[in-house]
């Protein structure tokens, strides 16, 4: 087994979530790797709420980690946090 599971976290626009669903289930992601989901973000400006697709990555597989990262960095998701 796998070390230590790491939870990498990344931030995409707002209404991705099917796509992303998509996009892992076409590349053999296994399911339970990933959360998914929509979230309205405080930035901090009275009134200026952001809304966005956020994705939690849970794996202790660096390969399988790294697959992930460059599938969301080309669909313009960033690692957040």
């Amino acid at each position: 087994m796998y070390d230590k599971i790491e939870t990498r976290k990344y931030i995409g626009r707002a209404g991705q979530e099917d796509v992303v669903k998509d996009l892992f289930q076409n590349n053999a992601i296994p399911n339970g790797s990933a959360r998914v989901y929509q979230q309205n973000r405080d930035t901090g400006y009275p009134g200026l709420i952001e809304d966005n697709t956020f994705v939690e990555v849970y794996s202790g597989d660096e390969g399988l980690a790294k697959k992930i990262d460059e599938l969301l960095n080309r669909i313009g998701f960033s690692q957040h946090g």
